[in-house]
């Protein structure tokens, strides 16, 4: 019976460890530099080059801050309650690296709930189709609600 009892809180023990190693896997605030390398201390936790693997790896409710650089990405925000924003002081930009042309493309799609985009500059490539009647081409493109575009340069679009 004693040793029932011991397996019982054991296995209760392991559960909780593993159960609070996860909660501690997903970070509330995170760092992007396109400097950022594997060499860089804390590489895929808390520090990313590309913006969309920040986003990824935040856990909801967290901020990513954006150092100054260029990012040739787009960006998909599902997660609710999230800040992306410039680092203190930085003017980050974030360029279109893609020609796209059919179909309805974007630039920066949000889709989450109480997002917060500041302080970025968004940069088309000026080369998108957009006499092709088939799709459309949008910058950024809000679906979620309560979200806040605010302090940017947008252009080029």
């Amino acid at each position: 019976m004693r040793i029932r009892i011991f397996f019982i809180i054991a296995l209760a023990g392991m559960v909780v460890l593993v159960s609070g190693a996860a909660w501690a896997a997903s970070t509330s605030e995170v760092w992007v530099d396109d400097d950022f390398n594997s060499a860089t201390e804390g590489w895929g936790v808390n520090y990313f080059s590309s913006i969309q693997d920040g986003i990824d790896e935040v856990a909801p409710g967290g901020t990513v801050n954006v150092a100054a650089g260029t990012y040739d990405e787009s960006l998909s925000v599902t997660k609710d309650n999230l800040t992306i924003k410039a680092a203190d002081g930085e003017s980050p930009v974030i360029q279109q690296a893609e020609i796209f042309s059919g179909g309805a493309r974007r630039l920066i799609d949000i889709r989450g709930d109480n997002v917060l985009f500041e302080g970025l500059e968004v940069v088309g490539n000026g080369k998108n189709d957009l006499e092709d009647v088939t799709g459309s081409y949008v910058g950024i493109s809000v679906s979620g609600q309560g979200v806040i575009i605010k302090n940017n340069i947008i252009r080029n679009l």
